[in-house]
């Protein structure tokens, strides 16, 4: 039981270490830009696909 709540206790640690590690990136570094997506390409509309899903022939 003790070995329980020591795990706990530091993995609470480790969690808060990583939330106040996502705010200082996310205030001090305003340079990069949020991960979403702007538009879409031909791949998405069906048109095209992509490479790894073409099929290899004997010749290549």
């Amino acid at each position: 039981v003790l070995y329980s709540a020591a795990l706990l206790l530091l993995g609470g640690q480790f969690m808060s270490i990583g939330f106040v590690a996502e705010l200082f990136i996310a205030y001090h570094d305003p340079d990069v830009k949020a991960y979403s997506i702007a538009e879409r390409t031909d791949q998405a509309e069906g048109k095209t696909k992509p490479p790894h899903y073409t099929k290899k022939t004997e010749d290549q």
